[in-house]
C-alpha cells in the first residue's frame, strides 16, 4: 500500500463509483478496479460492497477511510511546510460546511481563497454538522463552519461565532403553536415540548443544539419524525 493506493480508495469511497474516481484520478475503471482488489487482499477484507446504486463503505472501509484521510493530511502537510518556508502560505486545506450552507458561502469562501491565498489548494466538504465536527476533532478537516458549536466539547478547538440567526417552528395548521405563542409572536423553548416534533437525525448539528439546550432546561423533545434532506 502507497499513498496512492489510499488515494484511489478515499475517490471511491467519496465518489461511491469506479467510473467517477477513474475521471478524478485520470485513470482507467479497470486499473482502479485491479487496484482496488489488490488493497482488499492485503488488508483480507472487503472494503465496499458492490450495491445497484454503486460502491458502498463496509464497517473495515469506513475505519480505513478515516485512517486514509489523516495520513493524506500528514503527506500534504508535511510537503506545504516545506514548500512554504520563507513563502506565502502554500498547501491543501479542508473546509466543512453545512449542506444548508453550501448555496450561501461556497462560492464567495472559494473566491476569496483564490484571490487573498492563490497558492492554497482549498477544498469544501459538504455534510451534516455532526459528521463535520467530528472530522474537525479527528484532524481529518483544517477548519469548519457548525451549528451551535457542534466542536465546543473538544477543548482543543479554537472557535469564533460568525453569525446568529433565529430558529421557526413550522406548522400546517396554525392552530397547533397558537395558545403556545406570547404577545410578540413567539414559542418558548419549554412549550416546545407540548408539540410533536419533525426534526433532522441526531447527527445535524442543529439538532444536537436543540437536544443539548433542552437537556440544560430539563425539557423533553417530542421528536416524531426524523427528516434528513
Amino acid at each position: 500500500m502507497d499513498l496512492r493506493d489510499l488515494r484511489i480508495f478515499v475517490a471511491i469511497a467519496e465518489t461511491g463509483s469506479l467510473v467517477a474516481s477513474a475521471k478524478i484520478l485520470h485513470s482507467s475503471p479497470p486499473s482502479l478496479s485491479a487496484r482496488l482488489k489488490d488493497l482488499e487482499s492485503e488488508f483480507g477484507t472487503r472494503l465496499f460492497d458492490r450495491q445497484a446504486r454503486g460502491l458502498a463503505l463496509t464497517e473495515q472501509g469506513r475505519e480505513l477511510l478515516s485512517h486514509a484521510y489523516a495520513i493524506l493530511k500528514l503527506s500534504e502537510d508535511a510537503k506545504a511546510s516545506m514548500l512554504s518556508r520563507g513563502k506565502e502560505p502554500v498547501g491543501n486545506v479542508r473546509f466543512g460546511v453545512p449542506g444548508s450552507l453550501v448555496g450561501l458561502l461556497t462560492v464567495r469562501l472559494i473566491e476569496t481563497c483564490q484571490k487573498k491565498l492563490p497558492q492554497v489548494r482549498l477544498r469544501v466538504v459538504e455534510s451534516m454538522s455532526g459528521y463535520i465536527a467530528s472530522w474537525l476533532r479527528e484532524g481529518t478537516l483544517d477548519a469548519a463552519l457548525v451549528f451551535g458549536g457542534g466542536a465546543a466539547t473538544d477543548k482543543s478547538a479554537s472557535l469564533q461565532p460568525i453569525a446568529e440567526e433565529d430558529l421557526y417552528v413550522s406548522t400546517y395548521d396554525p392552530r397547533t403553536v397558537a395558545q403556545h405563542l406570547t404577545s410578540a409572536g413567539e414559542i418558548r423553548l419549554r412549550d416546545i415540548q407540548h408539540l410533536r416534533l419533525v426534526m433532522p437525525g441526531p447527527e445535524h448539528g442543529l439538532r444536537s443544539l436543540l437536544e443539548a439546550t433542552a437537556r440544560r432546561h430539563a425539557i423533553p423533545l417530542n421528536v416524531v419524525i426524523e427528516l434528513d434532506a
